[in-house]
This record gives C-alpha cells, structure tokens and sequence, in this order.
C-alpha cells in the first residue's frame, strides 16, 4: 500500500519537474548559466592543458638530451682515455722499436703493455705495430700478424689486405665500425680503434690497436631507452654506423643514413610509416652524433597520463556545473512561476507556445485596459460614497477616492453638486442633444468670486 502510494507522488513531482523543464524562458536561463561558466571554463582548461602538456613534453625531451649528453660525455671520456694511453706509450721508454725488439729489453715493453691495458676499462686488448713490421707486439708477447689476425682475431670485413694497409698508413685516430670478430672460435661483435704514435706527428712510426666490445658502448646507451623501445646510434664524422642498439625497433638502412645528417637537437620524424621523436647529439671531440630514436606514442606516454586526468577533471566540472546551473535557472524561474500562477486565475491558462515575460506584459497590459475601461464608473461610485458619507473615516477608502481624482490642488474649494434627472424619452435624437447641452452647460460654469480652477464639478446622470 505505502509503495503504490510512493509511485503516484514521485511520478506527480517528476511531471512537475519535467513541465517546468519544457519551459522557453526557463531553458533561457538554464542554457545562460551554463554558458556563463562553460565558457571561461574551457578557455582555462585548454591553456592548462596547454601548457601541462608542453611543459611535461620539453620537461621529456630535455630529460632524454641530458642523459644523451651524458652518453657522449662518457664515451668521449674514454676514447680520450684511449688516446692518452697512446701518447703515453708513443714517449715511454721501455715501448720503443729499439727496446721492444731487444731479446733482453722485451720483457720489460711487454710488461709495460701489459700495465697500459690494465689501466682502460674498455679495451678488450691492446696491441702495439711497428710500421712494416712482419710482427705485432701485446701483453701476451711477440706474435706474428698474419697468425693473430688468422686465428686469434679473424675480422668477418676487414681482409688482411686492407689490415695491413690500415696499419701502416694511419695518420689520425681511426675507429672502424662494428662488426663480427671470431675470437678463439668465439663470435664477439667489436670495433677497432687505430691510433698513430706519436698522436699527431706527420710521420708516426707505429700504431696502436685497440679491440673493444660493441657492448661496451651500446650499454652506456641503454640507460636512455631504459623501459621504452627504440633504437640508439653512434656515426662517426663521414656517417658510417659505428654501433647501433634496438630494443624492438628496427629501421630500414636508408632511413638509417638520414639520421646521421640530422642537426643536433630534438626532431619529429616520421620514419617507416610512424612517428618517431629523434634526438641527436655531436661531439665536439671527435665529431661523433649520437642518435636515440623512439616511436612518439610510449616517448609521450606521460603525456597521455595528464590527458586522461584532465579530461576527467573537466567532465565533473561540467557535469557539476551543469547541476548548479539548472538549480540556479529554476530558483531564478520560481518568482515567475509564482506570478504567472497568481495572475491566471482559475480556468485561465498562459498559452504554451509563448515567453513567459511576454506573458505578464499582455496581461498587464488587459489589465490596464480594463482599469481605463473600468475608472469612469469607479469616479461615479466615489462621488456618490462622498456625497452621501462625506469624507470617509476609512484610510484605505480614502485612499481609494483620492487615486480617483478627488482632491482639490491647495487642500480646500467649493465643491458643489446637480443632479439631473429626465422623464422617459420619445424616441428620437433631439432628447439626447438637449441633455448633452445642458451638461456642457452645467460643466462650465462659473460662480461669483472663485475662479473656475477653484471649482469641481461632476456631472452624474
């Protein structure tokens, strides 16, 4: 009983609600509202947006060309290392052909050797050549070169022919990129860096060979990609592809070579039909560009973060704000309400299809139109009231007879009366033009000592 009871009273103020919803005006004031904060709150939510987003992009990019910068940094610090280990071998002493070539000196240049490659912690191993020299020299000892490029280091593209070659004519420090090298029947990848002695001299006199791991790099590089998937490159001056490291991501040859002319800086390229954000870097020491790549989507995943939040944040504001703005529009449309419910009367309804202002003011203005109507008879009844009751003791009958135009301007005058009374008229028009003659006569006339402004007269028939 208490639930069937329930249904009719919610369904009866969702009607209520629901009409006054299918009001013009109060739509107007609703949709007001809402543009009233809509507005502004979309322009302050696009320049947050706006400047969250750029800001967490530059704060992504500059993060990704510092730790770049750190890459190249530390890299550059050791192959300076390696190149100061050469000079110091190219003036030391017990490592000169004379002294290395002596059967009792030998000894002492291959321990010296040996203390030199200790000290780098990035070659694998490091050998000494003599220009024309038919053997090279490490911490191992004397060997001959064609036996320790035949089976100790067998390069996969280096040919003995262009070894020896290299060897013997390097006039500046030299990395050969990356490639397979079979040590002791073991694939390693390996770069080569040949530096003269003496470093810098226009007629060195030997070379040093250093014999490093691809990984040795590639992992210094592995802390920008980190958790993304990419592709880290180091070129050298003439853009040959010193070591390259992907996770996941491989791009063909010829889009590889366009990174090596890129201007340092960060870059947005589309590359293998995707967008890639491109970071490159030069070395001021030897000319190398360092190059990460990775595909805008995860490089921007922070980004994505933000969007989401702010989206989320703007969809409650609105939906609040569209709450406040309907609450708002009908407290404001109440008062109306009210009046319009006051002034239909009973069996009078506002007509549906037109503005409640529109409304009131037609209304209003029936209402004038009656009271003009309405005001002569109403003049009559106080002047009958006053002459059979004088001036009435009641204020809001006073009042009344004053709203009717009687009063005289300073307070007192002589107020006089003639009431006129006719016998039952044959018809015709002359009846009536005598008595509206004799009204226009009784209206002006004027008594003996007052002036005509002094004197009321009224007219009853």
């Amino acid at each position: 009983m208490a639930n069937s009871a329930l249904k009719p009273s919610l369904l009866n103020r969702f009607k209520f609600s629901w009409n006054h919803f299918k009001s013009r005006l109060l739509l107007k004031y609703a949709f007001s509202y809402i543009l009233i904060f809509l507005i502004p709150l979309t322009g302050v939510t696009i320049f947050v947006y706006e400047n969250a987003v750029k800001g967490l992009r530059v704060e992504i990019e500059q993060s990704n060309v510092n730790q770049l910068n750190q890459v190249k940094s530390t890299i550059d610090n050791r192959m300076n290392e390696l190149q100061e280990i050469a000079g110091r071998i190219a003036y030391d002493k017990h490592l000169t052909p004379y002294m290395v070539q002596h059967p009792y000196y030998s000894l002492e240049a291959i321990q010296a050797l040996a203390n030199y490659k200790a000290s780098s912690s990035i070659a694998e191993d490091l050998l000494l050549f003599f220009h024309n020299d038919a053997n090279i020299y490490s911490y191992r000892g004397l060997a001959n070169l064609d036996v320790t490029f035949d089976s100790l280091y067998q390069f996969e593209h280096w040919n003995p022919e262009e070894l020896r070659q290299d060897l013997n004519e390097t006039r500046q420090p030299l990395v050969r990129p990356a490639e397979n090298v079979k040590v002791n029947s073991r694939m390693e990848s390996m770069l080569v860096m040949l530096v003269p002695v003496k470093p810098n001299d226009p007629f060195p006199y030997g070379t040093v060979i250093y014999l490093m791991k691809e990984s040795n790099l590639t992992g210094v590089m592995d802390s920008i990609l980190s958790d993304f998937s990419g592709s880290s490159y180091i070129f050298s001056p003439s853009g040959e592809v010193l070591t390259a490291n992907s996770h996941g991501i491989n791009l063909p040859q010829d889009e590889i070579e366009n990174l090596a002319t890129l201007e340092p800086g960060i870059h947005n390229l589309k590359m293998d039909g995707e967008q890639y954000s491109v970071v490159s870097v030069q070395s001021e020491e030897n000319g190398w560009t360092y190059v990460t790549t990775m595909p805008s989507f995860q490089f921007f995943s922070r980004v994505a973060h933000v969007q989401t939040l702010v989206l989320i944040v703007f969809c409650i504001t609105v939906i609040t704000g569209i709450a406040a703005a309907l609450l708002l529009a009908k407290r404001q449309y109440h008062p109306i309400r009210d009046l319009m419910d006051k002034m239909k009367g009973s069996g009078d309804d506002a007509p549906k299809l037109r503005n409640e202002w529109e409304w009131i003011r037609q209304t209003l203005h029936n209402y004038s139109v009656k009271i003009d109507f309405q005001e002569p008879f109403v003049r009559n009844q106080c002047m009958l009231l006053l002459l059979k009751h004088g001036k009435p003791d009641d204020p809001e009958i006073e009042q009344m007879i004053l709203s009717a135009g009687f009063r005289h301007p300073q307070g007192q005058g002589l107020y006089f009366s003639a009431i006129l009374s006719w016998d039952d008229t044959v018809p015709g028009g002359k009846s009536w033009q005598e008595r509206h003659l004799l009204q226009d006569i009784l209206s002006n006339v004027c008594l003996p000592g007052y002036r005509r402004s002094d004197l009321r007269c009224r007219i009853l028939g």
